[in-house]
């Protein structure tokens, strides 16, 4: 929004705004689908019109017109059709019609500064006469604020007449102030300065807006500096501002004739200093602004001229800089605040910063210059451009973020990128993979099969990563044909992928618009549920699947591993038989099995280590019930032993881990499981111990029966191992 009104000139906006009799608005025209203005939403207001409206800022700021004035049907003018043909058109109007809803008649002045937005001003007869006597009653009072002002304030009109002088200082200015009213500047001031006053006049009238000038007077044999704020009254008269600013001018002297001290304080921080005479158009460049632009490092006194700089200027940039050049030595522009990028001859690329302000000099012979500094802000530029990126993008995978994606989609919602088709893709056993390996493990997944969807994707698509474990795809111009093979293509990458044991594997889904009144949110909702029914459908091809992935992983630690399980499997079969116990026979079965899958997750080289275990590394082990427990619960097949895992190391006097459970608090079947294990590990050498005999390791169940093991259990193992042949 480029909003101009009350903003040129040295007066501020508020202090136009504030003393303006007439209401003033300033609206955004809302319109419809077909560019239609529908309502005006304000923007700002100044104290009168919130007079006018008995209403005040606050409330006013963000309501819609038809809210403050009512809707076109209460009144037999549609303000807002006639109001917001200004907006289309460009064409200032006028309007005087009655307000039903504020029961007054309102003469409204329209003008468009800006397609899209109205500057309105507001005129109430009944709120002028109010305004106009308040004045009169006030004039007193505002005749000594006047004079009380520490500036002179002198009225002139257009050819040049001095209509009244008012202020402290009118007398520095004019030694009888009385004897000049009623007489024109030139018969009251040398020649020199009648014309640089007269030329502020002209100028103010005829712009409409502040003239800031600089007059010199001698007096009594001392010189005395003047600034001058010469501003329109009305279409014949000015207001001009005087103060006094010679010490102002003798400071800004000092300053020049010591300009080497700040040059190097601002050195001192880095920065560059440069001195350009607009005139001449020469450019003083200090030695750092040299060493920067890595420029010859010639005498400081050698100048240059600006446009030499324009062939370092990065071709990005190259028409801004050169036409701030342009404005400033066509007095355009006082002020250049100016970042651009430079290209050295290595090809590197830097950011810089050029600051500076058009200093003015009365000498003939020191025409107006410019100087400022010039800063080296690649840095600050590299990290807004990280804050961008990371803005847009997901800091794990390097696709897009779902901000950017909803950004986009929006943005690509259009009749020319149809067909437009979306694709949602779930990522598989994710969760599974964090329980098992640790998340580090789960974010190699993503980044896998974020690598593969950028590859099966074309150049034009948009890849973002959705949410924790889902992608969407915006493909435009895409038929649903052409999104199905891309869909082929991603799931044939997931086939040739494996992230150590893990097989790639993601669910997808896809839609496509191809009509443009089809809301594109209800393509992506029908995307994602496509997604979750063939999810749902590979999961109920793949039951059982899991299981063997499982035990695939698990024999692949170690063939030591699949030998116990297979032993204490087959041990703990024939001891459910021999108990007569049924029901557990196919929780034993599966214990015997997966009863260990937490080490699954374990380092092999603390699991397989052959000497004795560190304090730490057995902590490292005893994890492993948890784990274990984490990843049953996420199976369904055998999420109905997940407490007989994390349990089985615990131990009957409750010394045992993770829980340090007592007795019977353990599971029995938990309690059968921890003799079986101890019973086969006992019985076969693992890293530096030695196998067991039979009599050896039940002696010892024995002996730690009530401490470790379940008396009772124990004794019933004993009487099974004599009756059976298992050993």
């Amino acid at each position: 929004m480029n909003h101009q009104f009350g903003q040129k000139g040295n007066i501020p906006r508020h202090v136009i705004l504030s003393t303006m009799i007439e209401g003033y608005a300033y609206f955004r025209v809302l319109t419809d689908s077909f560019g239609k203005p529908t309502d005006l939403l304000f923007l700002e207001t100044n104290d009168s019109l919130d007079h006018m409206l008995e209403s005040s800022h606050k409330d006013l700021i963000g309501k819609r017109w038809t809210e403050v004035f009512g809707k076109s049907e209460q009144d037999d003018f549609d303000w807002i059709y006639f109001l917001g043909q200004t907006a289309v058109t460009g064409e200032s109007c006028q309007y005087t019609e009655y307000c039903n809803k504020l029961k007054k008649e309102l003469a409204i002045g329209a003008f468009c500064e800006e397609p899209g937005y109205l500057s309105m001003l507001f005129y109430d007869e009944k709120f002028r006469k109010q305004w106009e006597n308040s004045k009169t009653n006030n004039q007193k009072e505002t005749d000594s604020i006047l004079e009380a002002v520490p500036e002179a304030l002198m009225m002139v009109n257009q050819d040049g007449t001095i209509t009244d002088i008012r202020g402290l200082s009118k007398r520095l200015l004019i030694r009888e102030p009385g004897q000049a009213i009623g007489k024109r500047v030139h018969d009251v001031f040398d020649r020199e300065n009648a014309v640089k006053l007269m030329l502020s006049v002209s100028k103010a009238l005829e712009t409409k807006q502040v003239q800031r000038d600089e007059i010199c007077l001698v007096k009594d044999g001392s010189v005395k500096w003047f600034e001058t704020n010469t501003t329109p009254v009305n279409a014949s008269s000015v207001v001009s501002s005087i103060r006094e600013i010679t010490e102002r001018k003798n400071t800004e002297q000092t300053l020049l004739e010591n300009e080497r001290r700040w040059q190097y304080a601002l050195e001192g921080n880095g920065d560059g200093v440069w001195d350009w005479n607009i005139h001449q158009n020469k450019m003083f460049l200090s030695k750092r602004v040299r060493e920067m632009m890595q420029l010859s490092l010639k005498p400081e006194s050698e100048t240059i001229e600006p446009e030499e700089l324009l062939g370092q200027v990065d071709p990005r940039d190259f028409q801004k800089v050169f036409d701030d050049i342009k404005d400033v030595r066509e007095d355009k522009l006082d002020v250049i605040d100016l970042e651009y990028r430079v290209v050295f001859p290595d090809r590197t690329v830097k950011w810089f910063q050029a600051r500076g302000k058009r200093i003015g000099y009365r000498d003939e012979d020191q025409s107006s210059r410019m100087v400022g500094t010039l800063s080296d802000i690649t840095m600050r530029k590299q990290a807004e451009e990280e804050i961008k990126y990371l803005s847009f993008h997901d800091k794990l995978t390097g696709l897009y973020n779902r901000a950017f994606f909803e950004e986009e989609i929006s943005r690509m919602d259009t009749q020319r990128q149809l067909p437009l088709s979306i694709i949602i893709g779930d990522v598989n056993g994710l969760k599974l993979t964090n329980d098992i390996f640790g998340h580090l493990e789960g974010d190699k997944l993503l980044i896998e099969i974020s690598c593969i969807l950028m590859e099966s994707c074309r150049k034009e698509d948009i890849v973002a990563r959705w949410g924790g474990d889902e992608f969407a795809i915006i493909l435009p111009r895409t038929t649903e044909d052409k999104a199905e093979e891309i869909c082929e293509r991603i799931q044939d990458g997931c086939q040739r992928v494996k992230v150590d044991f893990i097989q790639m594997s993601i669910s997808l889904g896809t839609a496509t618009k191809y009509q443009k009144q089809v809301n594109i949110h209800e393509i992506i909702k029908e995307a994602e549920n496509q997604m979750y029914r063939n999810k749902l459908e590979k999961n109920k091809n793949n039951k059982g699947y899991m299981l063997s992935y499982l035990e695939e992983i698990l024999y692949k630690k170690t063939e030591e591993t699949r030998e116990h399980g297979e032993r204490i499997r087959n041990m703990g079969m024939k001891l459910a038989e021999f108990m007569d116990d049924h029901l557990s026979f196919n929780e034993i079965r599966l214990l015997g099995t997966f009863h260990d899958v937490g080490t699954i997750a374990l380092e092999n080289d603390v699991l397989m280590k052959k000497d004795a275990l560190s304090e730490e590394e057995w902590e490292i082990i005893k994890k492993h019930p948890d784990i274990g427990y984490r990843i049953a619960e996420s199976i369904h097949e055998i999420s109905h032993i997940a407490d007989y895992i994390l349990t089985h190391h615990e131990h009957w006097d409750g010394t045992g881990y993770p829980r340090g459970l007592k007795g019977e608090e353990t599971p029995k079947i938990s309690r059968l499981l921890a003799i079986l294990d101890a019973y086969d590990v006992m019985t076969h050498p693992k890293g530096y111990k030695r196998a067991k005999t039979h009599e050896e390791a039940i002696n010892e169940l024995v002996r730690c029966a009530g401490k470790q093991f379940d008396p009772d259990l124990v004794e019933l193992f004993n009487t099974f191992m004599e009756k059976s042949e298992v050993v």
